[in-house]
């Protein structure tokens, strides 16, 4: 299934390079938590990235995301390549306006991590995140509710423009482990010519026996 969604991804990048409108940003996370965010309605984000570090291999993934409706995103998502594959999970997020006092702070449910096989792939992860804008950055905090794995997270970012487009450096912090480690990152998204968004960062686990794990996402973004 995960290889059927990367040809699909390539066929849909290959059309949506003769038919396609200017689309905003429309990544929906930091580096590894969620926000508040959603793909504005009828918006495809096909998503390409991989994770690598030293004595790693690298790992890659593929998949997507889509406003449906308003304040709505679906996506799915798994590793892909011939050396290792991985189950497509699914995921689901919805903003809840009508408990946001005005447009700079949103609420928002979620869950991740949605797949038939849960040997592989993990429990599904229910999760809750409040985005709030200040003047200086946006703070986003949260909490995950994943079954023997549950903890909280916050995060934020910071708009700035280079070389007239939107560059966001971002950084975040989560609980893992039940709660026992956390796993810090800081890195940046930038906003490309002819659709394409660049994100980058890295991870640093509070485990000894792990080392810092680097990521390289590109996004192509198409409104209906």
């Amino acid at each position: 299934m995960v290889r059927k969604i990367s040809v699909i991804i390539a066929v849909v990048i290959i059309a949506g390079a003769f038919y396609v409108r200017s689309a905003d940003a429309s990544a929906t996370g930091l580096n590894n938590i969620p926000t508040s965010d959603v793909v504005p309605e009828k918006t495809l984000a096909l998503q390409s990235w991989a994770n690598f570090g030293k004595d790693q291999l690298p790992t890659y993934y593929s998949g997507f995301k889509y406003g449906p409706l308003k304040g709505v995103e679906i996506g799915a998502d798994g590793k892909v390549g011939t050396r290792k594959t991985g189950p497509a999970t699914l995921q689901f997020k919805c903003q809840l306006p009508f408990f946001g006092h005005d447009s700079s702070f949103m609420p928002l449910v979620g869950v991740e991590n949605i797949s038939t096989n849960t040997d592989r792939a993990g429990k599904v992860n229910p999760y809750a995140v409040v985005t709030y804008d200040f003047t200086f950055a946006r703070i986003h905090l949260g909490y995950n509710f994943q079954e023997d794995n549950d903890g909280g997270f916050g995060g934020l970012d910071k708009t700035i423009t280079f070389f007239n487009r939107d560059l966001i450096l971002r950084t975040d912090l989560k609980q893992t482990d039940n709660g026992d480690e956390v796993l810090g990152s800081v890195g940046f998204l930038h906003v490309l010519p002819w659709n394409f968004i660049l994100e980058s960062w890295v991870s640093f686990p509070s485990e000894d026996e792990k080392e810092e794990t680097f990521t390289v996402k590109l996004n192509y973004v198409i409104s209906f």
